[in-house]
């Protein structure tokens, strides 16, 4: 079981270069970014650069948090250097685009436990301010 949070379809195989490590002009593969564990799959969609800044409440709650079985052969490599590695992080690879396998919806991201969880690892959730609390000149 891995996890991901996701805006789009949770069996989405990213090729168009809005993710990272993106599979770009390779014959039709795409890249799936997952945790093997809920706050992993979490810091996978907001990147780990994240880690002790603020990220919106709004950003969260556009995306949801998925549980994912997937039932294929893989194959697991690292690479050096690595200044970072994460092993509960994993990249899968497959057949670009979106794919309907099964996927169980765990919970939205804005939910109290996505946000505690996260507070937990670095990552504050902030609502954005009202513009009357800004000083504007």
């Amino acid at each position: 079981m891995v996890y991901r949070f996701a805006r789009r379809a949770p069996w989405w195989f990213c090729t168009d270069g809005a993710c990272r490590f993106d599979l770009m002009d390779a014959d039709g593969l795409g890249t799936l970014y997952v945790g093997t564990d809920i706050v992993t799959g979490v810091l996978e969609a907001i990147g780990a650069e994240f880690l002790g800044r603020p990220v919106s409440r709004s950003f969260l709650s556009q995306r949801t948090v998925w549980a994912l079985s997937y039932d294929r052969s893989l194959e697991l490599s690292s690479m050096v250097p690595y200044a970072a590695p994460h092993a509960t992080a994993v990249a899968v690879f497959d057949e670009a685009g979106s794919h309907d396998w099964p996927a169980t919806r765990v919970c939205d991201g804005g939910q109290p436990e996505v946000v505690e969880t996260l507070g937990e690892v670095g990552v504050a959730v902030v609502d954005p301010p009202y513009l009357a609390q800004l000083d504007v000149r």
